[in-house]
C-alpha cells in the first residue's frame, strides 16, 4: 500500500510503513508520557516548540532531555 502526496504540484509516492501518524494538537508537553501520539516526529516537534519558547528540559517517564539552547537563558536558573 502506497500513500499518493501532492507536494508542490509533484506526485510523491510513499509507502505506507514510512507514513506517520500526527497529532491535531499543538500543546507543548513537559512530559511526552502525556501525549496521544507518541511517535519520532511528534517527539521531534514537541521538542521544536519547547526550544523555541526557551523550555530546554522535556521529560519522557523518568528520562530527562536536555537541549543546549547555545545561549543564556536568565529565566532558567
Amino acid at each position: 500500500m502506497e500513500v499518493l502526496v501532492l507536494n508542490h504540484n509533484k506526485k510523491l509516492h510513499i509507502p505506507f510503513s514510512k507514513c506517520y501518524q500526527r497529532s491535531n494538537d499543538r500543546i507543548d508537553y513537559e512530559d511526552m508520557c502525556n501525549m496521544n501520539i507518541l511517535n519520532e516526529p511528534e517527539i521531534l516537534e514537541n521538542l521544536r516548540q519547547r526550544y523555541v519558547i526557551n523550555k530546554i528540559y522535556t521529560k519522557i517517564g523518568p528520562t530527562l532531555i536536555a537541549l543546549n539552547p547555545y545561549k543564556s537563558i536568565d529565566s532558567l536558573y
